[in-house]
């Protein structure tokens, strides 16, 4: 059946792409050496991919010291499938509904998608890049950030078409409890989190560890989490 004129569709698996200063702009100077930021790569290096090299000229994010050449999560639209790779290679390369929430709304409207529910990209769905690096402190600091974005710069572009996610600091309970009660209290609506933690050296859904980020979820959102 053809779509109706009162029918508006929610796409719930999509992502953003960061802008270069999502976290230099909202990060004390202190921070900036080792937080995420954009640099240029002046000659061939090894990808992140087993066996791929980053060209020079290309851009990659540099995070406590490590680079990470796939800078938008292969943000190909707007290319044939022949063209697909580990590209864009430089934030120039990619469309502007990628990094802008209002050049996304063009790209919503030119495909009959009424809402979006976005996820991050160099930081990860469930904002797991951040395990990451040794220092905690500074992950914790980006993360708040990053949900800062998320919810006052990208979704309050569109309060009515964007579902605001926000991500949490997942190796510290208390610290998670403390971001779903900060964030919620500022409109999110939904938390991106790791499907299946033990790959990532994090306690087991079978166990009670998470019951408080559960609890806390149900609390401030809402709705209840169950593992299955």
């Amino acid at each position: 059946m053809p779509l109706q004129d009162h029918m508006r569709l929610i796409s719930t698996d999509d992502h953003l792409v960061e802008h270069p200063r999502v976290w230099l702009d909202r990060l004390p100077a202190r921070d900036h050496e080792l937080a995420p930021q954009v640099v240029e790569i002046e000659q061939e290096a090894k990808g992140q991919v087993p066996g791929s090299t980053v060209p020079a000229g290309s851009q990659v994010w540099l995070y406590q010291g490590q680079t990470y050449s796939e800078i938008a999560l292969n943000a190909v639209a707007g290319r044939s499938p022949e063209e697909f790779g580990v590209e864009p290679m430089r934030f120039d390369e990619i469309l502007p509904g990628c990094t802008d929430p209002t050049a996304r709304l063009d790209d919503l409207d030119r495909d009959g998608i009424w809402a979006q529910l976005n996820f991050p990209s160099f930081a990860k769905p469930a904002g797991t890049m951040f395990l990451n690096g040794g220092d905690r402190d500074l992950a914790l600091r980006c993360v708040q950030a990053l949900n800062d974005f998320v919810l006052d710069e990208w979704c309050a572009a569109a309060p009515d078409r964007y579902i605001p996610l926000v991500v949490l600091p997942v190796w510290d309970v208390e610290a998670s409890v403390a971001e779903i009660e900060r964030t919620a209290a500022k409109g999110a609506k939904a938390i991106g989190f790791p499907e299946h933690p033990v790959p990532l050296k994090l306690p087991s859904w079978y166990t009670d560890h998470w019951d408080p980020v559960f609890a806390a979820a149900q609390a401030a959102l809402g709705f209840s989490v169950t593992p299955t």
